[in-house]
This record gives C-alpha cells, sequence and structure tokens, in this order.
C-alpha cells in the first residue's frame, strides 16, 4: 500500500526538478537496502495512485520509498 508523503517534501521535489539542480537521494530498493544516488531530477509522475520520482538517468523511486533528499528526510504523510 502506498503512503504519500509529507507535502512540502514533495513542494521541495519539485522545486529541485524546476530549478534542476543535482540531490542526492537516499532511498530503499526492493529488498529494503538503502540506496544512494546523486543525479537531477526529471519528472514526478502518479501511476495507479502510486507516486515515482523519475530521475535524469532513468531510475524510477517510488516517492513512499524516499529517505531523504539533500539531506532532507522524507517523514511524515499528505493528506492522512
Amino acid at each position: 500500500m502506498y503512503t504519500p508523503i509529507s507535502c512540502s517534501i514533495y513542494d521541495q521535489l519539485e522545486a529541485f526538478a524546476v530549478q534542476g539542480v543535482e540531490v542526492t537521494l537516499i532511498y530503499r530498493n526492493s529488498e529494503s537496502e538503502e540506496m544512494q544516488v546523486t543525479t537531477k531530477i526529471h519528472d514526478l509522475q502518479t501511476r495507479n495512485h502510486v507516486e515515482y520520482l523519475l530521475t535524469a538517468s532513468g531510475l524510477e523511486i517510488r516517492l513512499d520509498h524516499l529517505v531523504s533528499a539533500n539531506q532532507i528526510p522524507v517523514a511524515g504523510t499528505c493528506g492522512l
């Protein structure tokens, strides 16, 4: 089940995308291992009620799998 991330964090991710800045993302992969990537955010998309971050390199990360973006913790929920 998908849990929406904090609205303020979502807004910050959108700002990073619009600004075209490199962002260091820490996220959990499908094995729940923490991974780190530094990249630009290409887009944020919603498919089947699940939000995704798409990187410039083509990596897709479910937003509820994000741990942090530029050392900003991704905690809390939006609209719940």
